[in-house]
C-alpha cells in the first residue's frame, strides 16, 4: 500500500493548476492592457483637440459617438459635426466601452467647462477628468 503522491504525480497536479491560474490571470491582464491603451489614446485625442483648436483658432470637439472617440473642428460652434467640418481623428477602442463628453476647446485652447470620460474594460474602469484649465487627469473615484 502506497501513502502520499509520487514526484511525477505532484508535478502533473502543479502543471495543471498553473495552466488554470494562467488562464484566469490572462483575462484580467488583457482587460487591463486594453484599458491602459484606451486611456492613453483618449488623452492623446484630447491633446490633439486642444492643440488644433489653438493652431487653427477655431473650436475643436472631442466627442463619444457610437462607442468611438472622435475629434473634429466645429466651424459653426454648434457642438455637432456638420458637413464640411473635418474629422481630425477617430478611434474605437477594442473591448472598451466609452461614455461621457463632449469636450469642447475654443480657439485659445480653453475648455468650455469641465467634464469626464469613463472607460470600462470588463470589470476594470478608468476615469479621465478635463480640468477648467484644460489639463486632462486620470483619477480614481470621481472628478471634483
Amino acid at each position: 500500500m502506497q501513502k502520499g503522491m509520487t514526484l511525477l504525480e505532484l508535478l502533473v497536479v502543479i502543471g495543471i493548476l498553473s495552466v488554470l491560474l494562467a488562464l484566469v490571470a490572462r483575462s484580467d491582464w488583457v482587460a487591463a492592457f486594453r484599458l491602459r491603451s484606451a486611456l492613453s489614446e483618449a488623452r492623446q485625442a484630447a491633446a490633439l483637440a486642444r492643440t488644433e483648436a489653438v493652431r487653427r483658432e477655431a473650436e475643436a470637439v472631442l466627442e463619444v459617438a457610437d462607442g468611438s472617440l472622435r475629434v473634429f473642428l466645429d466651424a459653426n460652434g454648434n457642438g455637432e459635426q456638420d458637413a464640411g467640418e473635418p474629422v481630425l481623428r477617430e478611434f474605437r477602442p477594442q473591448g472598451v466601452a466609452v461614455e461621457g463628453g463632449p469636450w469642447r476647446f475654443n480657439g485659445v485652447g480653453q475648455p468650455a467647462g469641465a467634464g469626464s470620460l469613463r472607460l470600462k474594460a470588463g470589470r476594470l474602469e478608468g476615469l479621465l477628468c478635463l480640468r477648467s484649465g484644460g489639463a486632462v487627469e486620470e483619477v480614481k473615484g470621481a472628478c471634483n
